[in-house]
This record gives C-alpha cells, sequence and structure tokens, in this order.
C-alpha cells in the first residue's frame, strides 16, 4: 500500500470510530478480561489514539518525499511502521466487529466501496 492508500484506509477507520474519545493504553499493561466492563470501549479507545498517530506517522513520512529530503530510510522506516500500525487497527477492528473481512480486503486493495456504516458499541 502507498501513504496515500494507508492515510485513507486510517482515516475512514477514524470516522467508523468518530464518537471515540482516544486514550493511550498503557505499553506494559496487559489484555484483561474480555468480560470485564468497559473492556472493549478501552481496547477501540486506545485504537482511536493509534489512528491519529499512525496519521502522524504517515504524514512525516510523506513529508520527507515531497520536502525533497534524500532519507529514504527514514521514509522507509515511517511508511512501515504506519503499515505495522494499520494492520494491528485492522485486526482490533475486525475482532470488535466494526469492519468486515471483505471491508478490509477493499481497504486494502485501494478500492472505493458505499460509505460503511458507523456501528454502535
Amino acid at each position: 500500500m502507498t501513504n496515500q492508500e494507508i492515510v485513507a484506509a486510517l482515516l475512514k477507520y477514524d470516522k467508523v470510530l468518530g464518537h471515540m474519545h482516544p486514550a493511550k493504553w498503557p505499553s506494559n499493561a496487559f489484555m484483561p478480561e474480555r468480560d470485564q466492563e468497559g473492556t472493549r470501549a478501552r481496547v477501540l479507545q486506545h485504537v482511536k489514539w493509534m489512528i491519529a498517530e499512525g496519521l502522524k506517522t504517515a504524514s512525516e513520512s510523506e513529508a520527507l518525499i515531497s520536502n525533497g529530503r534524500s532519507d529514504i530510510s527514514m521514509h522507509r522506516h515511517l511508511s512501515m511502521k504506519a503499515m505495522r500500525w494499520l494492520c494491528f487497527i485492522q485486526g482490533v477492528l475486525w475482532m470488535s466487529g466494526w469492519v468486515t473481512i471483505d471491508e478490509l480486503r477493499n481497504d486494502n486493495s485501494g478500492l472505493t466501496p458505499a460509505e460503511t456504516p458507523t456501528r454502535e458499541l
């Protein structure tokens, strides 16, 4: 995927989770039991935070190229980071029932299907 396609997918997922407040999950914290109250919402809040960070990373990567900087290794590093984060985000959204495999396949192939409705928690 290109940076533009990564950004397009992240913006779509940001819209899907539009009502969520972003909140970073502590990196040293384990996932609590799934049936624990509020766990799903907290995970989706973390995904919302990751979307914002992924958009920043993709923008930084694109800026390196558009500003004429020749730091290809940093561009590649940032692009790969944005892609890894996108993959994690997609996995969580699928496991949480917010997107289908078909939607993910379309998002990753650059297709633009009809708008995905926002789902309620």
